[in-house]
């Protein structure tokens, strides 16, 4: 039997190869799209801006989901409950502004007490908070803001116990400030608090706000992060139990009496001997990988570089001598030549064969840390680091990515959302944190609004469960001047059945329904008494006509019903094979219906497409950028049967160039509507 190699690269397999090597328009070579497939299942919708979600040790019914305004939030058994486990909102505003939908204070963390279920160890039903509160009139943080600086806020640990009557409600009134730290800027706070392997809670904190590490509360010469007389721009590790509640240990208290220093941090003699490590920039989330310990950091970058770092003790990370392993000029915020191990001492982002864990503002502004995934759905993903970026570019904010990396290789990917429009987070959602649930796994935090908006969403990663099916041709049509048509019959294989299947869901890529919605249908009972899945379709992509005993590969994504007979799967990707066995004869040429590809892309220059009608009738082609905001018009009006050339000169309407980034090409007719990515180089 004859196949067309060309036809199978158009209708795809369901995991596509791994592009090694992306375009290049920054400084770095700009992330491909792996091969890993998720479902974005939203178990929380509604909310405002959740930015941290993790679990009570060894409860793996609850979620705890920190939103910032000041709500910590129970998703019980995969349901919201109705009232906040605690509400600290009147304590961290003011200083937020919950209208600024770039205010990066509010309620940032939440650690649970390793002994948190344990009545017999000192943290029974204890837990931590990580927030940016007032600071009271007549009061000191901890830690004063360096140089004197005016004080706007504070951020704060504190310390809470669990209700003793409900366990699923923090009683307000145990609150204990444990240590606490002055700000000038409001941005640069980290976000992360979480209990190691050794007992001891780590704190990443920022390096003060402020570009470069300059301005009135940065020390000089080199800026906070790189001097270990203050604690911003490190990580710190200490025992918060009040030192009377651990009489026998043998580390010292800290200055304020209220919690305890490890005798084994590298600096106990300096004047924070909190620091367990230094030279970051604003480390927003960290996480320690529940296999082996690890502690995997993301440190958001100036203007050019966002990093993944291992922190060890004692190690400097480089800023602000450095962004990623590029060197940084702190006079204007610009970066010099890369520079691997140099200077000696500092400790760059995690590297491997296949390249180095950081990327530039190409991709993201601002990295958003998630977590080594150690659960069971989705067994691909094992190993490797979660994370995402806050968004495409700034101003406003918008269009959030989630990414997988590689630890040993040094490799960064971006996952696929095949449910999703172009393979994106829908209406234009940002991505401020994740989730780690008591079985490994993951949720992503995302949001369109401030803190005191409604576009908040919990969405749990889940798997795309890859099912082979035979698609049985009852007729394949091939009209004349018009596309390829097909009516054929689905059979899901055991122990999958038609009713497990949820028919509205079901989407057929690179095949435009002929007369939708009822071109997906159920039909009559076959000869083993299973229901028949009919579906018409046209193709939209096929570029010749397939001929007698030809084979075409096509991909269905659908969701499973509610019964599904995998219990806690509910997305499929179906991969199937079409044989063409019911040929009409072909007077003419057979037109692919749709929007060719743009070649050559990416590009630096003119760009051609075209499209292609089955008869005359209206179609509409134009660019439009990531915003939605339309860049340039291509085509409009009345155009004839057949193929119809277009070219991009690259312009927008007013005449001035498109800068570089990534453009979508849109048409819509009558029949339907396509999308093409376009990137542009300059």
């Amino acid at each position: 039997m004859r196949t067309h190699p060309a036809r199978l690269a158009v209708f795809g397999l369901l995991v596509l190869p791994t592009i090694a090597m992306a375009q290049q328009v920054g400084p770095l070579p700009d992330i491909a799209r792996g091969d890993l497939a998720l479902h974005l299942k939203p178990i929380v919708t509604g909310i405002s801006a959740p930015d941290y979600g993790i679990s009570p040790p060894g409860d793996t019914h609850r979620l705890f989901v920190v939103e910032q305004k000041g709500l910590l939030l129970v998703v019980k058994d995969g349901a919201l409950l109705p009232t906040p486990a605690l509400d600290v909102q009147s304590r961290v505003a003011p200083p937020l502004v919950p209208s600024n939908a770039n205010d990066e204070r509010g309620l940032l963390g939440l650690a649970f007490s390793p002994g948190f279920a344990d009545p017999a160890h000192v943290g029974y039903r204890t837990l931590y908070t990580y927030s940016g509160e007032p600071i009271p009139a007549g009061t000191s943080p901890t830690y004063a803001a360096p140089n004197g600086a005016a004080q706007n806020y504070k951020l704060v640990v504190n310390e809470y116990r669990m209700s003793a009557t409900d366990p699923d409600v923090v009683d307000p009134t145990t609150r204990r400030e444990v240590v606490s730290f002055g700000k000038t800027a409001g941005n640069h706070n980290g976000g992360t608090l979480a209990f190691g392997p050794d007992g001891y809670l780590y704190l990443a904190l920022g390096d003060g706000g402020n570009a470069n590490d300059v301005g009135a509360s940065h020390i000089e010469p080199g800026g906070n992060a790189q001097n270990l007389t203050t604690p911003l721009g490190k990580m710190l590790r200490f025992d918060p139990n009040h030192p009377s509640r651990t009489p026998t240990s043998g580390d010292a208290p800290s200055t304020n009496g209220e919690y305890r220093i490890p005798a084994t941090n590298p600096f106990p003699g300096g004047l924070v001997p909190e620091i367990y490590a230094y030279g970051l920039r604003n480390p927003y989330r960290f996480s320690f990988d529940r296999a082996n310990g690890e502690l995997i950091l993301a440190d958001v970058g100036q203007n050019n570089i966002e990093e993944i770092n291992r922190i060890t003790l004692g190690g400097n990370y480089g800023w602000a001598v450095k962004e990623g392993d590029f060197l940084f000029n702190r006079a204007d915020g610009t970066i010099g030549a890369r520079s691997p191990g140099m200077p000696v001492g500092m400790i760059d982002p995690i590297a491997g064969a296949l390249g180095t864990l950081e990327y530039d503002h190409s991709d993201g502004i601002s990295i958003t840390g998630g977590f080594v995934y150690r659960g069971s759905d989705i067994p691909a993903l094992v190993g490797k680091y979660v994370f995402g970026d806050l968004a495409i570019r700034g101003g406003p904010r918008v269009d959030g990515r989630l990414f997988y990396a590689d630890l040993a290789s040094g490799e960064i990917l971006e996952f696929r959302l095949p449910l999703l429009a172009d393979d994106m987070l829908p209406d234009q959602l940002t991505v401020h944190g994740f989730g780690e649930d008591g079985n490994g796994e993951l949720t992503a935090m995302v949001t369109n609004t401030p803190s005191n908006g409604t576009g908040g969403i919990v969405y749990q990663l889940a798997p795309v469960i890859p099912i082979e099916f035979t698609l049985k041709s009852d007729a394949l049509k091939l009209g004349q001047g018009g596309p390829p048509r097909l009516t054929a019959s689905l059979e899901p294989p055991a122990p999958y059945t038609l009713d497990d299947i949820d028919l509205a869901s079901i989407r057929l890529d690179n095949f435009l329904p002929l007369d939708a919605p009822g071109s997906v249908r159920a039909g009559d009972q076959d000869h083993d008494g299973i229901p028949d899945l009919k579906v018409t379709f046209a193709s939209s992509a096929l570029e010749d006509s397939l001929g007698p005993g030809d084979e075409a590969e096509i991909k269905v994504t659908g969701l499973l019903g509610e019964d599904a007979a995998f219990e806690g799967y509910d997305t499929i990707l179906l991969r199937g094979r079409m044989a063409a066995t019911s040929l009409h004869p072909v007077d003419s040429e057979v037109h692919a219906v749709g929007l060719a590809f743009p070649r050559p892309n990416p590009s630096n220059g003119a760009v051609q497409l075209g499209f292609t009608l089955a008869t005359a009738g209206e179609a509409e082609v134009a660019v439009f950028d990531l915003k939605g905001r339309r860049v340039a018009e291509l085509a409009r009006g009345s155009y004839p049967a057949g193929a119809t050339e277009l070219r991009w000169n690259g312009l927008r309407t007013d005449g001035t160039r498109a800068e570089s980034g990534l453009y979508f090409v849109r048409m819509k007719t009558e029949a339907g509507e396509w999308s093409r990515r376009l990137v542009r180089i300059d």
